[in-house]
């Protein structure tokens, strides 16, 4: 938590991913959260639900958490933005597609994080793949 222009900044990340085949999504995040600071690196972990199945999903090696809109903090407003990447079998994201968001703000700065973060591949019989994955990325900005 971080106190910015009187604020008390709460970002909430649901890191789990939108299980039920991911490809498919059913809207509803699950895993595990990460309650932290708007652009600190994020925990490192491995992200089920990606598509199609794997012997081992990707897991994240680096990357930060997207900024809350200065607006939204300076209102104390919630939101969040779903969105859909392509973990390469190198461990890079190649595709980000912002699927919904509650302000366009927000959806920019989460393409422009998960863009970012890097990955060891999904594997399949040993060899890396490359998947599908679906993130709610949420956030709450609460006045102090």
């Amino acid at each position: 938590m971080a106190t910015r222009n009187g604020l008390l900044v709460s970002a909430l990340s649901t890191l789990g991913f939108l299980l039920a085949g991911c490809a498919a999504g059913s809207g509803e995040p699950s895993g595990y959260t990460d309650s932290d600071r708007p652009g600190k690196q994020m925990k490192r972990g491995e992200f089920p639900g990606c598509s199609p199945s794997t012997d081992s999903n990707p897991t994240l090696i680096a990357g930060r958490l997207p900024k809350i809109p200065k607006k939204e903090l300076r209102y104390g407003r919630h939101g969040f933005a779903d969105v859909r990447f392509v973990v390469g079998e190198s461990g890079n994201v190649e595709e980000v597609e912002v699927l919904r968001a509650t302000v366009e703000e927000y959806a920019i700065e989460v393409e422009e994080a998960v863009a970012n973060w890097r990955f060891r591949p999904a594997k399949n019989d040993g060899h890396a793949i490359k998947v599908q994955c679906k993130k709610r990325l949420s956030y709450s900005a609460a006045s102090s």
